[in-house]
């Protein structure tokens, strides 16, 4: 599904997407936000109070930004030949907040 910007909001409980393709806006208090894209190519921002996040992409990009936040937990990166590099206007951003979980960008499954 293509779409200029996705919206999700829950106060508790889990967000799950697939074949997702455009910027996307995630947020949950309570529950595991999973967000499988067919590519990054717009800005992903996802936050949970307490959940593990993960951004699936179906085809790694050649370059992106990553803000990745937890205070306790892992941070995963599986993006093969990705270069990450800083914030610009040309360049998406997956910004990535959990106060409590694991937190992950990887392409394929």
């Amino acid at each position: 599904m293509r779409a200029n910007r996705f919206g999700m909001e829950s106060v508790s409980g889990e967000i799950k997407t697939s074949g997702l393709s455009g910027s996307i806006d995630a947020r949950t208090e309570a529950g595991d936000i999973e967000l499988g894209v067919t590519a990054i190519e717009g800005d992903i921002f996802a936050e949970t109070g307490l959940g593990d996040i993960e951004v699936v992409t179906e085809e790694a990009p050649e370059q992106v930004a990553l803000d990745l936040r937890t205070l306790l937990g892992e941070q995963k990166i599986g993006l093969p030949g990705t270069e990450v590099v800083s914030p610009g206007p040309e360049m998406p951003l997956v910004r990535l907040v959990s106060k409590t979980g694991d937190i992950g960008v990887s392409a394929g499954r």
